[in-house]
């Protein structure tokens, strides 16, 4: 018998082959299966077809035309498969009695692991609940409205199972299926994101991950931020959970997550000077695409805050892309689609292709009007997300006003898809003029020749003087000049210990710094050496009383 799958493309299964996508004779051939198949093969009047079919815009003879539809399948399921996949009575269609229906499978795995009192059952159960719902329901139908309630419930359905099969591989001390499930989860439920977190964090301490729990639960708290919300799971209980969990040790295998250098992480934002810039700023703001590139610690992080305050009457949606969800593809591109949703007060879901994601966002930015992007380290992202944004870009000028501005680290990171949309805008070291701007009680050119007019050094220097923005003698010649001895990815992460308050532990440094662990570990080792930094417990702290005063009475 033939089988219909629901689940991702609308696809018809049989014995000599398959029918999905442009293989249909027609779209509305497509509907009425998707349609029966709903209607879990129980009859379903003629009428209520044609009412869903054409809504409002009746053919002539809405009758002959869904017969017409119906006639024109028949001959196409014969192609693959001899059974009848469509019967008729008496003013109503319906599947013909055999024919499989993925749907049906996937309620049948969710009922049974949900009455299963076996806990390897019930994970049994809900990972092919899982396996059969992974796709989105009519994948190829995002719009058409005859699914819009069984999608939402599928869509509810399936992200609550994965949730569920997270925290049963959980209590069956299966740490790395329930890792897995946990990252799925997070995926695609909004819902569940927060419970889904909690397992991930669980699953990672079991593992003896403590290092990535660590960071991961910086970066949740960030996100809470970001989204101005409270979490809907008990943060004390889980932070309870990850500080009894080892933590990293320099030489871990290397684990990168991205966050803004001067987020809440250890105590409060410094609030560092900005100097010069100027023309750098006039280039973005004089509007289109454009990509900033610069070394580590260059400030290109700060650089975009004075864009967002510069940018005026546009709305500004902004997104730092993340290291850690490089490997599945879309993840980026799917969070953007979120915080562009709620800027715009829509709840977005999941979309499993790039195309999706475009014309999700295009129809978005067209309810927000005049938006300007802003995206943190753009060569983070995945291919696909990155495909995303170039595509958007180009179509920006025909379709909506839309500016990208997109950070990154080098030139060769500035990705081949994106060059030709966007001009590029280097942040480099900052010249005489700039660091004057700061007004410190030392000779500039003194200060140029001790940070290389690099401004992450520049910055951290000034945090590290009296707390007004001046540089004793004493203080520059005990911090800049070890600066020195490092090179830019050390200056990044030393700046990113003044920005977190002064003390802060290694993973949650290595997220504020956007290191690897594993290269945060070499680097602190060099900063040990130079006497620059300490270690007071689990905390890495800038070393001397004059550094750590200034950074607390700013803090």
């Amino acid at each position: 018998m033939p089988r219909v799958e629901l689940f991702g493309p609308l696809t018809i299964v049989g014995a000599r082959g398959s029918i999905t996508g442009g293989a249909f004779p027609s779209r509305k051939a497509r509907q009425v299966v998707a349609l029966l198949a709903l209607a879990r093969g129980r009859p379903v009047a003629k009428e209520r077809i044609i009412d869903q079919l054409w809504s409002e815009r009746l053919p002539l003879d809405p009758g002959g035309a869904l017969e017409q539809a119906v006639s024109v399948l028949r001959r196409a399921v014969r192609a693959i498969d001899d059974a009848d996949l469509v019967v008729t009575r008496r003013g109503v269609y319906s599947l013909a009695p055999g024919v499989e229906i993925d749907v049906l499978d996937f309620e049948r795995a969710l009922g049974a692991a949900r009455e299963a009192t076996d806990l390897a059952r019930r994970a049994d159960g809900l990972e092919r609940a899982v396996a059969v719902g992974r796709e989105p329901l009519l994948a190829d139908e995002p719009e058409a409205p005859l699914a819009v309630y069984d999608r939402r419930r599928f869509q509810l359905d399936v992200d609550r199972a994965a949730l569920e099969l997270a925290e049963t591989r959980l209590a069956l001390d299966d740490a790395d299926g329930a890792l897995g499930a946990a990252r799925f989860a997070q995926s695609r439920a909004p819902g569940a994101y927060d419970e889904a977190y909690r397992v991930e964090l669980a699953a990672l301490a079991r593992l003896g991950l403590g290092h990535e729990a660590h960071a991961r639960l910086a970066e949740f708290e960030q996100r809470l931020v970001t989204e101005q919300r409270s979490a809907r799971i008990d943060l004390e209980v889980v932070r309870a959970l990850v500080e009894r969990s080892p933590r990293v040790v320099p030489g871990h295998p290397p684990v990168m997550v991205g966050l803004d250098w001067r987020s809440r992480v250890g105590g409060q934002p410094a609030e560092l000077p900005v100097a010069g810039r100027r023309a750098e700023l006039a280039a973005v703001l004089t509007g289109g695409h454009v990509a900033v590139h610069g070394a580590s610690g260059s400030g290109r992080s700060r650089f975009l805050d004075e864009v967002a305050a510069g940018i005026g009457e546009r709305t500004v949606v902004r997104l730092a892309c993340l290291a850690a969800e490089a490997t599945e593809p879309l993840l980026t591109a799917n969070r953007l689609l979120r915080v562009v949703g709620r800027t715009a007060g829509v709840t977005v879901r999941h979309e499993a292709d790039a195309d999706g994601c475009v014309s999700r966002a295009m129809r978005l930015v067209g309810r927000l009007g005049a938006v300007t992007l802003l995206l943190d380290d753009l060569d983070l992202a995945d291919d696909a997300t990155v495909a995303v944004i170039a595509s958007l870009a180009a179509e920006a000028h025909d379709v909506a006003d839309l500016r990208v501005v997109a950070t990154m680290r080098t030139t060769a990171a500035v990705r081949p898809a994106l060059r030709p949309l966007a001009r590029e805008v280097e942040l480099r070291c900052l010249t005489t003029d700039e660091v004057g701007e700061l007004q410190l009680a030392v000779p500039v050119d003194d200060v140029i020749a001790a940070t290389g007019g690099h401004p992450a050094t520049v910055h951290a220097c000034v945090a590290a003087g009296t707390g007004d923005g001046v540089l004793g003698d004493d203080a520059l010649q005990r911090v800049t000049t070890r600066f020195l001895a490092l090179d830019a990815a050390a200056r990044s992460a030393i700046s990113a210990l003044a920005g977190v308050g002064g003390a802060a532990t290694h993973a949650a440094l290595a997220s504020a710094a956007r290191l690897a662990s594993g290269q945060l570990g070499a680097i602190l080792a060099d900063a040990l050496d130079a006497e620059l930094v300490e270690f007071a417990g689990d905390m890495v702290r800038i070393r001397g009383s004059v550094v750590t005063a200034a950074i607390a009475a700013m803090a």
